[in-house]
């Protein structure tokens, strides 16, 4: 049983004491206990739950902003920690840092399978800013090719005809579909039929995912495939 965060202990704020918020001590197996009126919660008490709302499950109820190993090492890989808080959370029920907007939410792990669990119905989301959108198959793609353009997360491999009038929409001067390499004919079909509503769009090939690319070879790729 390992330690994962200080909370405010409820049996203390009934009679108006911890207002700094943080005598409950949280532990990894869901259980709790507070140092000062000696409150305690039993691990079975604070674990997940599943219900019907509007596009599926709802999330764990245990979700920390610490994530652990290994989670934690793999997401550095490709992240910096600011990236990382702003955007992740960890579920010590599932072993699963997980990713959530909207009603939609992921979990992914980086031991079991399947590597990802998605819930609800995928959001239209973008990352950074800039007159080119990269469109990823990932979140965490997404996230580090923001870095120099808009990144779009697909949440998958495919992009419907409403979300592609959206794009053009939106008047960007270059859609680049960057999928993983194992992708290339996917990423071709999607760039044809986005410059069948507006000639904007390029399928870009790589021989690894965004992801696992450095901020300045992003940088080159992305430059690269807009002057071709």
């Amino acid at each position: 049983m390992g330690f994962l965060k200080h909370e405010a202990c409820p049996r203390c704020r009934e009679v108006g004491n911890d207002r700094s918020g943080n005598n409950l001590a949280r532990y990894d197996n869901g259980s709790a206990f507070c140092f000062s009126c000696r409150y305690v919660e039993r691990a079975d008490k604070y674990s997940p739950v599943s219900g019907s709302r509007e596009g599926g499950e709802r999330p764990p109820r245990d979700l920390t902003p610490i994530i652990p190993s290994p989670n934690k090492e793999w997401l550095e890989k490709y992240l910096i920690p600011e990236e990382i808080r702003k955007h992740f959370v960890y579920s010590p029920s599932l072993g699963r840092h997980i990713f959530q907007e909207g009603s939609y939410w992921e979990a992914r792990s980086v031991t079991k399978q399947p590597k990802t669990l998605c819930h609800g119905n995928k959001p239209f989301v973008l990352f950074g800013n800039g007159n080119v959108l990269v469109v990823v198959e990932d979140v965490v793609s997404a996230i580090k090719v923001g870095r120099i353009a808009t990144g779009l997360p697909l949440f998958g491999n495919s992009l419907s005809p409403d979300r592609m009038v959206r794009i053009v929409k939106l008047g960007f001067s270059r859609v680049l579909i960057w999928l993983d390499p194992d992708m290339v004919e996917q990423s071709r079909k999607l760039a044809r039929k986005l410059n069948a509503l507006a000639p904007i769009a390029r399928s870009v090939m790589s021989e690894m995912d965004p992801k696992d690319y450095s901020t300045e070879q992003i940088r080159e790729i992305i430059n690269e495939a807009i002057r071709t």
